[in-house]
């Protein structure tokens, strides 16, 4: 009697491979976050007069910045349109179909978002780099070139219709998940190993949150880092009225001016009461010192902060983070998996358009351990959408009623409680920066350098969980990033950025 086919181990692989290529691309694998060519036609690059000139000179700049390494991935290119760069939240915005008036003030801010990486990289350029870019003997600088240019490129490119549809159709972020690891890393299968895994730092978290905070022993010394106030905090009338007269444009987003906005973020500003058991629990401002890797200057202590947007229903929401940096997770071992070079926090604060807090969350700025916080205001839908690990809310706060106070833990920086107290004290004051300083700081030897590199990772700060976390899709999971490129789930795919990540997973209570 003849034997059948083997049925052997290999066998068995094989089609679990199969099936998981075929799984990850149903659940919507992605192509890793690359830089996107946002070259103009060829045709642009043929042209004669001012438009061709143009044409030519962004080419000539995009690829002297890449060539350099000095591409900033803040926001991403739109291929076809290099003079415009597009976030998550403005790449939800609009449709082809767009109201003009809607489409134009979108498209200003997609210029606007072109302009703020530009100067940034402009400035990291090396000189010499620099100098070879410059065109004529006008005198002109190289940002105000791409600024001039720009809005040549754009008059004429946008005038037709066909070229308007195509903009809006290619104005997309993409994920910052990674398709051929979760591939062969057979992401169907460990993905269930790694759902285990938040499982139990889930239940960990929980446990920590359930404890009075009298049972929260420091290892160190508590200290308290706060903002000093030279006026007092403005009340939820006076935020509402910011918010409703900022927003007074065709797509309604609260827009504050300059001196608006510094009060509001002095206003929601929180103390941080931190667990210093050593040097690297101190909080301080990011510097680039006669090494290759960046340091911290505790001496300095700083929050940064950063304006984004989110969506609830057709409302868009102001946003207001606040990034601190630390300068290590000590590492308790060689097989430490997690501790490495610096570390940080970002806590941030979603208002609602009467300018009371609607909802707060925070990560580690690896993107790592996402802890929701909504408001009263607030309550879950779901924890979690299909495949996807949940949404671990660590506690509701509040919408009033003080100051934010947030519990930091020793050597871990693990958020453990957030509590709220009226004109709180604290033993160190802390200065305000913006988040927008961190990409172009000076170099000792001369020159700038942003702390970030053109994939928006820290380098230096990977840590040895990549060698084990790889096949979830996400690059050097662990290490430090730069706003706009952070991965917040291991399974599922989720975004700090994501403008929908409040209406996805909570509904108004109220």
């Amino acid at each position: 009697m003849g034997r059948g086919p083997a049925r052997g181990p290999g066998r068995r692989v094989m089609r679990w491979h199969s099936l998981a290529i075929l799984a990850v691309l149903l659940l919507g694998g992605c192509t890793g976050p690359a830089l996107r060519p946002a070259s103009p036609e060829r045709s642009n690059l043929e042209r004669p007069g001012e438009e061709g000139d143009c044409a030519r000179f962004i080419v000539a700049l995009d690829e002297a910045i890449d060539a350099a390494g000095v591409a900033d991935r803040q926001s991403v290119r739109i291929p076809g349109f290099p003079y415009l760069r597009a976030d998550r939240f403005l790449a939800s915005v609009v449709s082809p179909g767009a109201d003009p008036a809607r489409f134009e003030f979108w498209v200003e801010r997609l210029r606007q978002r072109d302009l703020e990486a530009r100067a940034v990289e402009i400035e990291n350029l090396p000189d010499e780099v620099a100098a070879q870019l410059h065109t004529g003997g006008s005198g002109e600088t190289l940002t105000a070139q791409a600024q001039r240019c720009a809005e040549r490129l754009q008059s004429s490119d946008l005038g037709e219709p066909a070229n308007r549809r195509r903009l809006a159709s290619l104005a997309g972020v993409p994920p910052e998940y990674r398709l051929a690891p979760r591939v062969f890393g057979l992401y169907p299968l460990t993905s269930l190993a790694f759902s285990l895994g938040v499982g139990r730092l889930h239940a960990e978290f929980e446990r920590v949150f359930d404890l009075p905070l009298a049972d929260l022993a420091p290892e160190g010394r508590l200290t308290r880092f706060g903002l000093p106030r030279d006026a007092a905090p403005l009340p939820p009338p006076a935020v509402g009225e910011v918010l409703a007269r900022s927003a007074r444009n065709p797509l309604r987003l609260p827009m504050p001016p300059a001196e608006d906005l510094e009060r509001l973020f002095a206003t929601f500003a929180p103390v941080w009461e931190i667990d210093v058991s050593s040097n690297a629990d101190r909080v301080g401002a990011p510097r680039w010192g006669d090494g290759e890797l960046p340091t911290i200057r505790t001496e300095v202590p700083s929050v940064y902060t950063h304006v984004s947007y989110a969506r609830l229903g057709a409302v868009p929401l102001l946003q207001l983070s606040y990034v601190v940096w630390f300068p290590s997770r000590p590492r308790i071992g060689a097989l430490d998996l997690v501790g490495g070079h610096l570390d940080g926090i970002t806590w941030r604060v979603t208002l609602a358009p009467d300018g009371v807090p609607l909802f707060y969350d925070a990560m580690h700025n690896c993107g790592c351990y996402y802890l929701a916080f909504p408001t009263e205001r607030l309550r879950p839908m779901r924890s979690s959408i299909g495949w996807e690990e949940p949404v671990l809310v660590a506690q509701t706060l509040a919408s009033g009623g003080g100051q934010a106070v947030i519990r930091v833990a020793a050597r871990t920086h693990y958020i453990q409680r957030v509590y709220r107290e009226r004109s709180p004290r604290f033993e160190i004051g802390y200065g305000l920066r913006p988040y927008d300083e961190l990409r172009s700081l000076p170099r000792p030897t001369g020159g700038r350098r942003s702390l970030f590199d053109s994939n928006g990772l820290v380098r230096g700060t990977e840590r040895l969980e990549r060698y084990l976390f790889w096949p979830m899709g996400i690059p050097e999971p662990g290490a430090m990033r730069q706003w706009g490129t952070h991965a917040i789930a291991f399974v599922g795919r989720r975004h700090f950025d994501d403008p929908d990540l409040i209406e996805r997973y909570f509904e108004r209570a109220d």
